[in-house]
């Protein structure tokens, strides 16, 4: 049986995210850990954003 693609509201960036590897790795143990919600705080334009959406884009297999 062929799985159906995940329906979700979710929308990749446009472009590629450069530079926040360590900050996608450090949420993403939190997420492995068990965490069940992530506050990620910093001044307006620095990312906070692209990095949540990268993350959901990259767990939402686990959440189908």
């Amino acid at each position: 049986m062929a799985r159906r693609p995940v329906r979700t509201n979710v929308v990749d960036g446009l472009s590629t995210l450069v530079g926040r590897q360590r900050e996608l790795a450090a949420l993403t143990a939190f997420v492995d850990a068990g965490a069940r919600l992530l506050t990620i705080v910093g001044p307006g334009g620095v990312g906070k954003t692209r990095v949540a959406t990268r993350l959901a884009v990259e767990r939402i297999a686990a959440y189908s």
